[in-house]
């Protein structure tokens, strides 16, 4: 699990950001790069997730997932 919601986050932004699956838990974190650059993009252009993950060290991993952030740093598959 790289991505969730808190009670909290839903209270606030539930209605708001429905189909995301959440923010970055604290030991992640997350950017959409541009599949054949590997370019980080800005939010809300679509790429592929890399994840960087304290558990398994400080390089980004690249998954197949396509992916978007928003501004407010929601993931959405």
């Amino acid at each position: 699990v790289v991505a969730a919601w808190t009670l909290d986050l839903y209270r606030e932004y539930g209605e708001a950001k429905r189909g995301s699956a959440g923010r970055a838990i604290p030991s992640a974190k997350l950017r959409v790069v541009d599949e054949g650059s590997g370019a980080p993009l800005a939010p809300g252009e679509p790429g592929v997730l890399e994840v960087q993950a304290d558990r398994i060290g400080p390089d980004w991993i690249r998954t197949t997932d396509l992916a978007h952030l928003d501004g407010d740093g929601f993931l959405f598959l």
